[in-house]
């Protein structure tokens, strides 16, 4: 559905049911979207925005994990339900923050890097 746009759908991980949730929070790796120089990245977005960058940073989860993983649960070729799971690492970032993501100064974000969004 997606093809031919600029739109890249996320990573499919595995496919098939989990014996347990360990066996499905196990696929929790490093984020397929953040490059080594990925802090750099976001200071300079914020500087360019106008924007404190420490506060940008203290306001970002600072791991290289991937935030969380999506889960469909498909019946007869149809979504029949969508979950998020999200890594305890990350919901405590968003905690320690103090601050909700729609008080935050806005930042561009640089996800157009065709080096990264077309390697997943």
């Amino acid at each position: 559905m997606l093809a031919g746009t600029p739109v890249v759908s996320v990573p499919v991980l595995r496919s098939g049911t989990f014996p347990s949730p360990a066996a499905l929070t196990g696929l929790i790796g490093p984020s397929t979207v953040r490059t080594p120089a990925w802090r750099d990245s976001l200071r300079a977005a914020a500087a360019e925005a106008g924007v404190d960058a420490g506060r940008v940073l203290a306001e970002t989860d600072p791991g290289d994990d991937m935030e969380g993983l999506y889960v469909k649960d498909e019946r007869d070729g149809r979504v029949a339900a969508r979950y998020k799971w999200v890594r305890a690492g990350f919901a405590q970032a968003v905690l320690d923050s103090g601050s909700h993501w729609a008080d935050r100064p806005i930042v561009a974000n640089r996800l157009a890097d065709p080096a990264v969004m077309h390697a997943v």
